[in-house]
């Protein structure tokens, strides 16, 4: 009896837990989040070749994102063309220097 109490505890924790399909999401929720739980890098995939990782255990470092990159070295680290279009933005270099856009 004992057994089966344990068997049917497992599926329905099974049953409750809640997975990101690809055709989309009806059962997201306002605390539904897309992520890891530990000290692992989000890191998201598109042929096979990682696309975007977001930092999670490197000193100094927790939360910045690369694009193009895996070991992104500023809050938004972009290998590659960056392609702005409306709006207004402008340029700030390490130096602190703004230059006009």
């Amino acid at each position: 009896m004992m057994m089966l109490t344990v068997s049917l505890m497992l599926i329905m924790m099974q049953l409750n837990a809640q997975t990101w399909n690809l055709a989309g999401n009806t059962n997201a929720t306002a605390s539904s989040k897309l992520g890891t739980n530990n000290n692992i890098p989000l890191r998201l995939f598109s042929n096979n070749a990682e696309q975007m990782h977001i930092n999670a255990n490197v000193a100094g470092k927790v939360g910045f994102v690369g694009v193009g990159t895996t070991a992104p070295n500023t809050r938004l680290h972009v290998n590659g063309v960056v392609t702005a279009t409306g709006g207004t933005f402008r340029t700030v270099y390490h130096a602190g220097t703004v230059l006009p856009s």
